[in-house]
Order: structure tokens, then C-alpha cells, then sequence
């Protein structure tokens, strides 16, 4: 009996050891003959299958067999074996075949038929003892050269699209398609893109690389069409737009690019960067770098004291080209017209009150000239209009004082 404390407590309860379970320092090793003798079990399993003998393990115990043998990396060797045994089961139905040829022909094809329902149900019953195998061996392999096909038509290459969707529609088939084919391949999908991302956008200019987008957002789309399933169309192409588009469209509207496009009248390219953008929620960031052209271009006009005397023509005509975008490249988008309108504003108040004098002062002068400058009616008024459309534009203070 133990000993008691003053506290109450057991002596020995101190002196109490932890049961403490280490981990083997050397795994076992396997029977030197174990590849051998699983085998020889699974070989006289099929064997009874194909000759309607009763088999002497249980299905559980078999199965058990394939399970080890495929954790223990001996899968290609049991796919090789599984494969000579099958093959030499139809060698054997076909040559009983051969033997009777000399029946007449309804009896030849009640033979053909009972070999054929056997040669089904039989390779169900081995399909159930090796159904390790295939969900890990075999499924794995079909998985890999799909892929490894869809890489090769992406990087040009031709391939056999009947095949490939053969091959889907099986996993579809089996319930396999959206947890063994579908999450790979999209991850795939995106290290592909990623990586020809990186690299194109530094390649090319930025029309050349958003028209490789273009093209490669509808092979994408294509490609979902020709053989995979429906329900891998918009994540497919969702993947391909987060790495070709996405991911660089900052470097698409940096000023350097953005302001080219614009300054060349490039509105085909420019229509493309806003289809781009508007698919991956990038219209606000496109509109940013809008409005930051317009303010950047209208300034440096407005301040240019040396042209005080073409101001209003120099912008009227960035007026009437960004107008030109608005409408060719970008829909006329409201958002984007009150961007036009906003940054320009900006751009007339950058400095006081010489803007509104100088407008005020053009307007004046087509007043007075009227047709005498070699404009007819309908020029003249569409000048006034562009000219008043500035004049709005400027603050309410400073139009005040020309005015007065």
C-alpha cells in the first residue's frame, strides 16, 4: 500500500513512468520471395475466374494481395502479369473458338455469343480483385496522357481529339472525371498559362500579346467544345484569363503602352484591351489609366504657355481623338465618358483663368468670323459646341470672371 504524504497525495504517484511508444528504427523488410508468391495467389485467382473454378481466397483477402503489392511500387510488374494472364485467357477462348467452326452458322454464333457473355462477366470479377490497381495504376496513366496529349496540342502539335474524348467520357462514366481528371488538368491549365504568360509578355509588344490572348482564350474555349465536359468550360477559361490576363494587366496599362495605343489611334487594340479587361473585372483599373492619360495630356497642353495661341485648337483635337476612342474602342461606355469629362476638367483648372480667357476668346472670334473662315454651317456649329463643351468644363469661379 502506499505510503501517504501530509498533503494527501501518494508517494509513488510521483515516481509514476510514462508509457512511451517509439517508432521502429528499420522498417521490415519484405519476403525475399513475396513479389513471387502474392502473385502466384492472384495468378490462380484469374485463372479460376476464366475456367468457372471456385476461387480459394476471398475476394477481401485478394484484393488485400493487389493493395500491397501496389503500395510496395510493384504495380508496372502486376500490370505486365495481370495483362499476359488476360491475354493468355483470349488466346484460349479464341482457339475453342477455331475448333468449332465446323458448326452451322446459327450454332457457330450461339458459341461466339456464350464465349463473349462469359469473357464480360469474368473480367468484372477480376476488375473487382484488381480494382486497386486500376484506380491507381491504370487510372493514373490514362490521367497523365491525357494531359500530356493537351499539352502537346497547345504547344501545335496535332492529336487525336476522338481519343481524347472517348477517354473523358469514360472517367465521366465511371465518376471519375471531376476528381481524377478535372482538378489536374485546371491546375495544369494554370501553370501552362503562368509560365507563356511570363515569357510572351515580355516578347511581344503589347497589340502582339493581346491578340495571343485573344487567339488563346478561344482555343480554350474551342478545346471545351471538341471534348471535355460542360462543366469544365468556364473554370477552363477562367484559368487561361487569371494568367494571360489578369496577372498582366498591369503591365498593359502602364502609361508607356496604354498612351502609345491611344496617341496612335491604335482603337482595334484598344477595343481588344477593353473586351480583355471587362473579363477579368479589369475595367476600373483600365479606366484609371484612362483618366490619368487624359488629365497627363490635357495638362501638358493647358501649361504650355509658349502655344497659348493654339490651345483650345490643341484641345479640341485631343477632345475629338479621345472622343474617337470612346465611341470605336470602348462602346461609349457612360462610365468611361464621364471619366472623358471629369479628366479634362481637371486638365482646364490645372491653370487659372488663362484656359477660360483663351476659350472664351475663340468663341468669340468664330462668332464674329462666322463662314468666313471657310467653314460651312454645320462646321461652324459643331465647333462652337466643342469649344462650349470645354468652356463648361472649366470652373464655375474662373468662367465667372471672363464673363463679367
Amino acid at each position: 500500500m502506499a505510503t501517504m504524504t501530509t498533503n494527501g497525495k501518494a508517494k509513488g504517484a510521483a515516481g509514476a513512468k510514462k508509457l512511451v511508444i517509439k517508432p521502429l528504427k528499420q522498417q521490415p523488410k519484405l519476403p525475399a520471395n513475396f513479389e513471387q508468391d502474392t502473385w502466384a495467389k492472384l495468378e490462380d485467382a484469374v485463372d479460376a475466374v476464366h475456367c468457372k473454378r471456385t476461387v480459394a481466397c476471398s475476394l477481401e483477402e485478394l484484393y488485400r494481395a493487389v493493395e500491397d503489392m501496389c503500395s510496395h511500387k510493384m504495380q508496372d510488374s502486376l500490370y505486365r502479369r495481370l495483362q499476359a494472364a488476360c491475354d493468355a485467357h483470349i488466346q484460349r477462348a479464341m482457339g475453342t473458338l477455331q475448333d468449332q467452326v465446323q458448326l452451322d452458322a446459327v450454332s457457330f454464333l450461339d458459341r461466339a455469343d456464350a464465349v463473349w457473355q462469359d469473357y464480360c462477366a469474368q473480367m468484372l470479377t477480376v476488375r473487382c480483385i484488381f480494382l486497386y490497381l486500376d484506380r491507381t495504376f491504370v487510372e493514373a496513366r490514362i490521367v497523365r496522357g491525357l494531359l500530356l496529349l493537351i499539352e502537346r496540342e497547345r504547344h501545335g502539335e496535332a492529336v487525336d481529339r476522338q481519343l481524347i474524348a472517348s477517354l473523358l467520357r469514360m472517367l465521366k462514366d465511371l465518376g471519375l472525371y471531376a476528381g481524377r481528371f478535372e482538378a489536374p488538368f485546371l491546375a495544369e491549365t494554370a501553370a501552362f498559362y503562368k509560365a507563356e504568360g511570363a515569357a510572351k509578355v515580355v516578347e511581344c509588344d503589347t497589340a502582339a500579346y493581346m491578340a495571343h490572348c485573344e487567339a488563346r482564350l478561344l482555343q480554350e474555349h474551342e478545346r471545351s467544345q471538341h471534348y471535355l465536359d460542360s462543366s469544365t468550360r468556364r473554370p477552363l477559361v477562367h484559368e487561361a484569363e487569371q494568367q494571360l490576363v489578369a496577372a498582366h494587366l498591369p503591365t498593359l496599362l502602364a502609361q508607356g503602352s496604354f498612351a502609345a495605343l491611344i496617341d496612335a489611334q491604335r482603337t482595334g487594340d484598344l477595343g481588344r484591351l477593353f473586351d480583355l479587361a471587362a473579363r477579368v473585372s479589369g475595367l476600373e483599373a483600365l479606366r484609371a489609366a484612362w483618366r490619368e492619360y487624359i488629365q497627363a495630356a490635357g495638362s501638358a497642353i493647358v501649361k504650355d504657355d509658349e502655344k497659348d495661341k493654339d490651345m483650345v485648337d490643341r484641345l479640341l483635337a485631343l477632345k475629338g481623338r479621345l472622343e474617337a476612342v470612346l465611341d470605336a474602342s470602348f462602346g461609349g461606355s457612360p462610365a468611361f465618358s464621364a471619366t472623358l469629362r471629369d479628366a479634362l476638367s481637371y486638365a482646364l483648372n490645372t491653370r487659372k483663368d488663362k484656359p477660360a480667357e483663351l476659350v472664351a476668346k475663340f468663341i468669340d472670334a468664330r462668332l464674329r468670323a462666322g463662314g468666313n473662315k471657310g467653314l460651312s454651317e454645320g462646321e461652324l456649329e459643331e465647333a462652337l459646341d466643342s469649344a462650349l463643351g470645354l468652356f463648361r468644363l472649366i470652373n464655375a469661379a474662373q468662367r465667372m470672371v471672363v464673363t463679367s
